[in-house]
């Protein structure tokens, strides 16, 4: 847990009380739907922990038309990532940021799906 909301939630004498869960990455996930790699809409809040998230997916082969991701700490670095995966800001929401494929990069798709 981000320190940021361990201090809040203190802060308003919450406890924490720690417990164990199985987790998979995104790629785990998808690797028994090999067919897949065009997905309409992919939303990502996991409390902090978004740029791992973003991190663990292959933007080579997965295709979002929609991402939402909650950027509570205001940080430009998942939009900095997303613009290197080839995404561009539709909508700022200010704890929500909303990603679509720039259009340089759906050009760069369509031209390689013709092919």
């Amino acid at each position: 847990m981000p320190e940021r909301i361990r201090q809040g939630l203190a802060d308003q004498g919450v406890e924490i009380e720690r417990t164990s869960v199985s987790t998979m990455t995104f790629g785990d996930l998808m690797h028994n739907h090999d067919d897949i790699s065009e997905i309409a809409f992919l939303s990502i809040d996991v409390e902090g922990g978004e740029l791992e998230v973003l991190e663990s997916i292959d933007f080579e082969h997965f295709h979002f038309a929609l991402v939402t991701i909650e950027n509570n700490a205001g940080t430009p670095r998942l939009r900095d990532f997303m613009q290197r995966q080839g995404y561009e800001i539709f909508l700022d929401l200010g704890v929500d940021l909303m990603f679509v494929p720039s259009a340089v990069d759906q050009g760069n798709r369509t031209a390689t799906r013709q092919r």
